[in-house]
């Protein structure tokens, strides 16, 4: 019977001391690569360019891309840009149905940012410029307290097209 107890915890100590000896050292953080999430295909996973981000962390939030309610959400979150541009459709297919085109490719260097959304319908959006603090009067409870200042490029595979165009698109109001 001594036996049999002597090799159950000889058993015992073999099966916890690599347990052990793993928190024996001094515990780290790892990053994770975005690629290797298993609850995340990597298509759904946004292509990003990391840089060294100048822009306000407050900047993040909507722009009113027009007057109808389409906006573009952007979020910075260290030195990353993440985002969407909601937008209500106007083919035959989805006429004032709200598409939603995440981004797909994404960079950010000082104050420059740049992002290029999936396709929904043939139809997909280029954005390259920067986030400036509005006019000084506005306060963050008024809309353009911030503004996203670029060249916004509207693909479309349909017509086979795209059209390029100057923008200045104000803020929604920020919460404090």
């Amino acid at each position: 019977m001594r036996w049999v107890m002597a090799f159950f915890c000889a058993a015992m100590w073999c099966s916890i001391s690599p347990i052990f000896a793993q928190t024996a050292a001094d515990p780290t953080l790892h990053r994770r690569d975005p690629a290797s999430q298993p609850d995340k295909p990597a298509a759904a996973i946004p292509k990003t360019r990391a840089g060294l981000s100048t822009l306000p962390p407050d900047a993040s939030g909507e722009y009113l891309l027009d007057e109808s309610g389409s906006v573009v959400q952007i979020t910075l979150d260290a030195g990353k840009i993440t985002g969407y541009v909601t937008r209500m459709g106007d083919e035959r297919s989805d006429k004032d149905t709200p598409l939603t085109f995440f981004f797909d490719q994404c960079t950010v260097q000082g104050h420059q940012l740049s992002f290029t959304t999936r396709k929904v319908h043939g139809i997909w959006y280029s954005f390259a410029g920067n986030i400036v603090r509005g006019e000084p009067k506005i306060t963050r409870d008024e809309d353009g307290y911030y503004r996203l200042n670029g060249s916004w490029t509207t693909h479309n595979d349909a017509r086979n097209s795209q059209s390029k165009e100057q923008v200045s698109l104000k803020s929604t109001p920020r919460q404090p």
